[in-house]
C-alpha cells in the first residue's frame, strides 16, 4: 500500500471507498490529492462568477482521474502544431486537468457571445487583438487550471440558461445532469444527456466491452464525498 493511499484515507471523508475509488485506485487518489491542492483556485474562480464551487469540482472531477501528464504534454504539442494552424477540425485533443478540448472552449465562447446575459455572469473576457492568433490565445488559456475553472463555470451558467429547470433541482440531480452534459459537450440535447447519465462508458468509451462506470455517477459520488 503506497504512502499516498495511506495519507488520503485520512483525508477522504468516507467510511469505505466509494465505487469510483475502488475502480480507479491510485488514479482516484492522485485526482483527490490534486483537488485538495487546487481547491482554493476552484473556490476563488467559482465565486468570482457566482458559481457553486463544489458543483464545478464534482462535474469535472472524473476528468481529474483520467488525466495523464505525459500524454497531456504530447497532446499540447500536437495542438500547437495542428489546432493553432488548422483548427479543431484538424486536431482537437483534450488537455489539462479538466480535459477540455479547444472545440469545447469555442462552443462556450459562441454561446456567451449569443447571450449577453450569460456573458455578464462569466469571467471569459474577449481576446487581445494584439495577442496573436485567437486559437493560440485560446490554447494558452486552456493550459492554465484557473482558466479551465473559468470555462467550467461559464459552462454551468450556459447549461442553466439552456435548461432553466436545473435551478429548481436538488444539487445531486444538478450534478448528475451537468456532469453528463460536460462529458458530452455544451451542445448536447436533453434526451441525449439523460440517456448518458445512465450509460456505463467511463473512462474508455461506449465501444469498450469491459466493466466501466457512469461518468455522472462518479461525479455525484464525489459531490457527496466533499459535502460530508
Amino acid at each position: 500500500m503506497n504512502l499516498l493511499f495511506i495519507l488520503l484515507t485520512t483525508l477522504i471523508p468516507s467510511d469505505q471507498p466509494n465505487k469510483a475509488q475502488s475502480y480507479f485506485g491510485d488514479a482516484y487518489n492522485d485526482a483527490y490529492a490534486f483537488f485538495l491542492q487546487e481547491k482554493d483556485i476552484l473556490k476563488e474562480e467559482s465565486r468570482a462568477t457566482d458559481c457553486n464551487w463544489k458543483t464545478v469540482a464534482a462535474v469535472t472531477f472524473p476528468e481529474f482521474i483520467r488525466y495523464d501528464q505525459v500524454r497531456n504534454l504530447l497532446e499540447e504539442e500536437a495542438l500547437y502544431l495542428g489546432y493553432v494552424n488548422g483548427g479543431a477540425g484538424l486536431v482537437d485533443f483534450s488537455i489539462g486537468r479538466m480535459q477540455m478540448k479547444p472545440s469545447f472552449a469555442e462552443q462556450v465562447e459562441e454561446h456567451l457571445l449569443e447571450h449577453p446575459e450569460v456573458f455578464l455572469k462569466s469571467n471569459i473576457p474577449s481576446y487581445d487583438p494584439e495577442g496573436g492568433p485567437v486559437r493560440r490565445q485560446r490554447l494558452e488559456r486552456l493550459q492554465s487550471f484557473a482558466w479551465q475553472v473559468r470555462y467550467a463555470c461559464a459552462f454551468v451558467h450556459l447549461m442553466t440558461h439552456r435548461f432553466p429547470f436545473l435551478e429548481e433541482q436538488p444539487y445531486k440531480e444538478q450534478v448528475a445532469f451537468l456532469s453528463a452534459a460536460y462529458n458530452l459537450g455544451p451542445k448536447a440535447d436533453e434526451a441525449t444527456i439523460r440517456k448518458w447519465m445512465q450509460t456505463e462508458a467511463f473512462p474508455y468509451g461506449s465501444r469498450f466491452k469491459g466493466e466501466q462506470l457512469c461518468y455522472a455517477e462518479v461525479a455525484s459520488e464525489f459531490h457527496e464525498t466533499i459535502n460530508r
